[in-house]
């Protein structure tokens, strides 16, 4: 089971510690860079989900835990968010939480995450999308303080 601490249930806040007792940065080396896989991998226990990656600003691979080509998928998905971007900030809607799609062979949800980067889940047609998003949504602030 995920249980996630909001900033109110933290004391003292990660933030209001001095920089010398912050400590290290999670994803700095090998061992942070295994946990979020492993937290990415952890989204494999929804039944139907293929997989999921973590990308940068540049949407340069940061964590993968999925078995597929990704080269053409990320230049297509970052096409796809930066549009999505433009189209909400014309109308002012504000920022992108999920953009997901349901198709005939399965879902994609793409969340947008701290410091320009993004996650992508994937899964096949048999996955509850509600329970994705969710899920989703559960893991993106642990996932953004990995990142931070």
């Amino acid at each position: 089971s995920w249980r996630i601490e909001t900033e109110s249930q933290i004391s003292p806040r990660r933030a209001d510690l001095p920089k010398s007792l912050e400590g290290p940065r999670i994803l700095d080396g090998l061992q942070g860079r295994q946990m979020l896989r492993r937290l990415l991998a952890s989204f494999r226990r929804v039944p139907g989900v293929v997989g999921a990656i973590v990308v940068d600003d540049q949407w340069t691979v940061t964590a993968a835990a999925l078995e597929m080509e990704q080269d053409e998928m990320l230049t297509t998905w970052s096409d796809a968010l930066r549009e999505s971007e433009r189209l909400v900030g014309e109308v002012g809607l504000g920022g992108i939480e999920q953009l997901w799609l349901e198709c005939e062979q399965g879902h994609i949800v793409l969340a947008p995450l701290h410091g320009g980067h993004s996650m992508l889940v994937l899964s096949d047609s048999v996955a509850n999308i509600g329970r994705l998003r969710h899920e989703v949504r559960a893991r993106t602030p642990v996932i953004d303080d990995m990142l931070r």
